[in-house]
């Protein structure tokens, strides 16, 4: 049954093709989308009973403050690959 449908849209025209391909691409993203919601709605899920605190209840950083730390840590990374002694070996 499936093997004949194929076959079908095999032999037909170029855009009955591309009108199935539409379909079955829309199909399958409204799927995977579904599929993703129910993930994170599970994953909320789990949360939901239990309080979770957030950054400006426990004292946490500012926007800025998050960013400026975050670039330090970049930089040092960036800055002890420069610091580290060349070792290259010269043959003559």
């Amino acid at each position: 049954m499936f093997k004949d449908f194929l076959e079908k849209i095999q032999g037909a025209d170029e855009g009955r093709k591309r009108k199935w391909l539409l379909i079955s691409t829309t199909i399958l993203v409204i799927g995977v989308g579904y599929l993703w919601l129910g993930y994170f709605n599970n994953l909320i899920g789990k949360f939901s009973g239990t309080q979770v605190q957030t950054a400006e209840s426990v004292g946490g950083f500012s926007f800025v403050e998050t960013m400026k730390a975050g670039l330090a840590t970049i930089y040092d990374v960036v800055k002890s690959v420069f610091d580290r002694p060349k070792d290259y070996l010269i043959k003559p």
